[in-house]
């Protein structure tokens, strides 16, 4: 059907962003957008392409799709402050959006990049999360180099308004609750988790 098909070629997008086929990743998101012309994860695949190439004509033609489709796409801001040289680009979203909870929006978007094997977008974006215990713990995992003092500092940090729900994140606080598994905040997030899983 049209729906699997869809997704089918999204992913298969992404995953080869993950193993470095451009080409296929192109590939794949143009026959997505000529079933869907204004799908984003298609046009996402296609601005991180033109990135990692430097080509400034896709770039711009990916960043325009994406403003017709959605003008408030953070994943388009994002690029755009990355193009930019922004210094903290996470931090400097973080601080454009509005709503309530604006980190889960930027924790998205980290899930998303690390989709398409863009680790250090997806950490760019975590940094500028600053301190919470969400980005904490999620940034121990993909930096093990630094797990411990992360760790430590999300562990001290305030569980009001801490309600992980995203897979990504509960792995990275479960690899935490395995090496600690008295540390009551840990296993209080993964019961939390666990709740919104419907478990």
């Amino acid at each position: 059907s049209y729906e699997w098909r869809a997704a089918a070629y999204a992913e298969l997008a992404k995953l080869a962003l993950v193993i470095g086929e451009e080409r296929r990743a192109a590939d794949y998101a143009a026959k997505l957008l000529a079933e869907q012309p204004g799908d984003l994860d298609a046009l996402g695949v296609r601005l991180v392409i033109a990135r990692r190439r430097g080509d400034a004509a896709l770039r711009a033609a990916a960043l325009r799709a994406i403003d017709e489709v959605d003008p408030l796409s953070p994943l388009a801001r994002f690029e755009r402050l990355l193009a930019g040289g922004a210094r903290d680009p996470g931090a400097t979203l973080l601080h454009a959006l509005k709503g309530e909870m604006p980190e889960q929006q930027l924790f998205e978007l980290a899930s998303w990049y690390l989709g398409c094997g863009e680790r250090d977008a997806a950490l760019r974006l975590l940094v500028g999360v600053g301190e919470h215990p969400e980005a904490l713990y999620w940034r121990a995992l993909l930096e093990p180099e630094q797990a411990a003092g992360l760790r430590a500092r999300a562990d001290a940090l305030s569980p009001v308004r801490v309600l992980p729900f995203r897979p990504e994140i509960l792995d990275a606080i479960a690899a935490a609750q395995a090496g600690a598994p008295t540390i009551w905040q840990r296993s209080w997030y993964l019961a939390l988790g666990q709740w919104h899983a419907g478990n």
